[in-house]
């Protein structure tokens, strides 16, 4: 309820001594973030070499088209609910919920890849980019929870270093799965499971090491008019050469 006694913040998450880089929550974030950032782009690299076997050559830019703003669009449709729901919820309820979502994502990819069905498979990628999406503010809106004021500006070094990271090794983890799960992954469709659902599961177990995070703003309402929010805040971002 809005009206209940809030803990205060160094009862969630430790006295100062306790918000370094080494804290546990932020180490449990960090270890979160390069599994679940390394899960999409093996999701999306995996989707994207599987799919471009179903098409003709001339038609494999489109796949790689297709599957990128499948992944990419959520961002911008669902930016005002993630926004809303890092405020309105404890930001370590939004990602522990977000990695639950994420390991039924991975198994509905499973599924398609058996199926051999590539919408199937492009609208599991929209999935987990919804699902990146609505984690992100949370997970960014939890670091000055966890650190120290003084290490703010280092813990978001790491924390992207930790991404970029991620990235590389899930786009090169999805190409040599590609390869290795043979003809648009039918012959060994059991190393999809292998990889995205364990990798969602251990994302899972590493969110669990995030201590509770007070409730920014337990009074926030829902955005309803989310379009129109998105499209004001385009157009601020637009207008903004310094943003």
């Amino acid at each position: 309820m809005a009206s209940e006694s809030l803990p205060s913040d160094e009862e969630l998450v430790g006295d100062r001594g306790d918000r370094s880089l080494l804290a546990g929550s932020f180490l449990g974030l960090l270890v979160t973030q390069f599994l679940g950032a390394a899960n999409d782009n093996i999701l999306r690299w995996l989707v994207i070499g599987i799919g471009k076997q179903f098409v003709a050559p001339e038609q494999v830019s489109w796949i790689l088209a297709a599957g990128s703003a499948a992944f990419v669009l959520p961002y911008v449709l669902l930016a005002a609910p993630a926004g809303y729901l890092a405020d309105r919820y404890s930001k370590q309820k939004v990602i522990v919920t977000c990695k639950v979502a994420e390991i039924f994502i991975m198994m509905l990819a499973v599924v398609s890849i058996m199926l051999g069905s590539l919408p199937l498979m492009m609208v599991v990628v929209a999935a987990m980019g919804a699902q990146s999406a609505l984690f992100g503010p949370a997970k960014l809106g939890s670091i000055p929870e966890m650190l120290h004021e003084s290490k703010i500006s280092s813990g978001n070094g790491v924390l992207e270093l930790t991404t970029v990271i991620a990235v590389t090794v899930g786009m090169v983890v999805g190409n040599v799965l590609t390869e290795t799960m043979g003809v648009r992954g039918q012959e060994r469709w059991w190393l999809s499971a292998v990889v995205l659902v364990g990798v969602a599961i251990a994302g899972l177990a590493a969110s669990t090491l995030i201590k509770r995070l007070p409730v920014a703003n337990p009074r926030r309402t829902f955005p309803w008019d989310t379009a129109r929010q998105t499209w004001r805040d385009v157009k601020t971002l637009a207008a903004d050469r310094a943003m």
